[in-house]
């Protein structure tokens, strides 16, 4: 049987360089001219994959008496007839919704070490709604407009609890109500914003978050008033970064009232509680002090613009009961810490921490009114309970003359509580820029940090 030879293969031109090649073969490659690749008379089609977000090209390579390049899907031309198949990868970038960018704090922030903590999204605060610091991990009333989850909590070493975030906003005609047993301090690594309201204030009897019970503050607490059965002594107001007032005496003017707490500022704590009012006649006690405002803190590593209302504010004492009882001291207010790199207080803010007003007095069956809690948005002081027995007095408040609570007032009957003294207010910043028309109550000026 005769033999059968391979078919002859393309002819091949040797080259040294491209000036050696044709017009039909220009490229000297390897030593043999050859077409432009993806150039060529023929049809080849080549495929192409790309994987990854966002835009990818990938080349093909089609064979017959030549080669094809294709990107993406696309068509490749080669030489001769035939198929290509090619597979590339892609990488892009995309667009979403993540955290802001994280600013390093460029001063110490008070009492907190930012190293130690880790921000975790954004603080945004869209409704009015209430965090009750008492619980691990704390609680929020309506979680859905707060932006931020509970496990991003951190407890600080002093028992305060921390909130790391990138940014903070709380938006005008929303309230975000800080309760229970531990101070709040939001650590911002970037921004803040508040055109809304904080709120760590005493309601009543109810102290602030991180507020000090009569143990912890010592004589900053009022004390509680003498038992009388004509007519009981006053509870001294809390004392804290103001005196508390006095309670006022009785029907007689040997029963004394409590004495107004001390002025004491502490570390970041909240205020004291107000002294109770004495026992009169009958079985009922005198009326409760009001609680001390709470702790709130925030420090911001990059600009803070305060157009809203923080405040802590004393909450008021409660009225004296039946039977010629002393009303209650009102609540000292608590501690509002604020820091930036940038600090600025427009028109409309206001950080407080006002006293509240002492609890009115009995006589014989007229229970007293309790006094007013400490006013978050302004500068005017509480106002004590009326009754026909012995005024509660005012709370401490920037204006008409900050400092301590007023003193209970002597009348027939119970003594009114003496009025809570103001809490304290810090305000620092490398740079602060505070309105002529800002409300700061008690009365200061920014620092350096």
């Amino acid at each position: 049987m005769a033999a059968v030879g391979c078919p002859p293969g393309p002819a091949v031109t040797i080259c040294n360089s491209d000036q050696d090649c044709t017009v039909r073969e220009p490229r000297c490659i390897d030593g043999a001219c050859v077409a432009e690749p993806g150039e060529g008379e023929g049809e080849g089609e080549g495929e192409g994959e790309g994987e990854g977000e966002g835009e990818g090209e990938g080349e093909g390579e089609g064979e017959g008496e030549g080669e094809g390049e294709g990107e993406g899907e696309g068509e490749g031309e080669g030489e001769g007839e035939g198929e290509g198949e090619g597979e590339g990868e892609g990488e892009g970038e995309g667009e979403g919704e993540g955290e802001g960018e994280v600013i390093q704090f460029p001063y110490a922030p008070f009492d907190v070490d930012p190293v130690a903590l880790a921000p975790v999204g954004t603080l945004s605060v869209s409704c009015s709604t209430t965090l009750d610091t008492s619980t691990t991990p704390p609680t929020f009333q309506s979680a859905s407009c707060i932006g931020v989850q509970p496990d991003a909590f951190q407890e600080l070493p002093d028992g305060g609890l921390a909130l790391a975030v990138t940014a903070a906003v709380v938006q005008a005609g929303a309230t975000l109500r800080v309760t229970g047993t531990r101070s709040l301090v939001v650590v911002v690594f970037g921004d803040a914003q508040i055109d809304g309201v904080i709120d760590a204030s005493a309601v009543r009897v109810a102290p602030g978050p991180g507020a000090r019970a009569v143990v912890a503050c010592g004589a900053s607490a009022g004390s509680g008033g003498q038992d009388d059965s004509t007519g009981a002594g006053g509870g001294g107001g809390g004392g804290f970064g103001g005196r508390g007032g006095d309670g006022g005496v009785g029907d007689d003017p040997t029963v004394f009232g409590g004495v107004g707490g001390a002025e004491q500022p502490a570390a970041r704590s909240g205020g004291c509680p107000g002294g109770r009012g004495g026992a009169g006649n009958g079985p009922s006690s005198g009326g409760a002090g009001g609680g001390g405002g709470g702790a709130v803190q925030l420090s911001v590593a990059g600009t803070a613009v305060v157009a809203g209302t923080i405040g802590s504010a004393g909450g008021g004492g409660e009225g004296g009961r039946l039977g010629d009882t002393g009303g209650g001291g009102g609540g000292s207010g608590g501690m509002v810490l604020l820091e930036a790199a940038r600090l600025q207080l427009a028109a409309g803010a206001a950080v407080t921490a006002n006293g509240g007003g002492g609890g009115a007095g009995v006589d014989l069956d007229d229970p007293g009114a309790p006094g007013q809690n400490g006013a978050l948005g302004s500068s005017q002081p509480a106002a004590g309970g009326v009754a026909d027995a012995g005024a509660g007095g005012a709370g401490g408040a920037s204006l008409p003359a900050g400092g301590a609570g007023g003193s209970g007032i002597l009348e027939s009957g119970g003594g009114g509580g003496g009025g809570g003294g103001v809490g304290v207010v810090m305000l620092r910043g490398v740079t602060c820029l505070v309105d002529p028309a800002a409300i700061v109550s008690p009365m200061t000026t920014c620092q350096l940090p």
